[in-house]
């Protein structure tokens, strides 16, 4: 009995002494700097040039289906050409209202 108690005591005053000289790893606190970075030079943007836009077949001067076409509602008619395939006609009155004119099929 006199042999746990001796044995118990020791080990406690062993195990508090290293528990006590024991010390925790501290985080790591070295400040970092940062590389000074240039700006970056960029080479100027380069915009694609609109393409021409593409030459509408000449009129046909013969036929029923003529294409008008104003600048705004205040200005009067002009006739752009006539056409005998109405397909034709409504494509170049479509291609000519994307110009930004006011565009007609009239058919005779």
């Amino acid at each position: 009995m006199f042999r746990k108690l001796t044995l118990g005591v020791v080990a406690m005053a062993l195990g508090t002494a290293s528990v006590a000289s024991a010390q925790f790893p501290q985080p790591f606190r070295k400040s970092y700097q940062f590389p000074q970075q240039q700006p970056v030079q960029l080479p100027p943007q380069q915009f694609p040039q609109p393409q021409p836009f593409p030459q509408l077949p000449p009129p046909i001067v013969e036929n029923h289906f003529h294409v008008l076409y104003r600048a705004c509602s205040h200005d009067r008619w002009v006739e752009f050409g006539s056409y005998d395939c109405d397909r034709t006609a409504h494509r170049i009155e479509h291609l000519i209202e994307l110009r930004g004119y006011q565009a007609k099929v009239v058919h005779h």
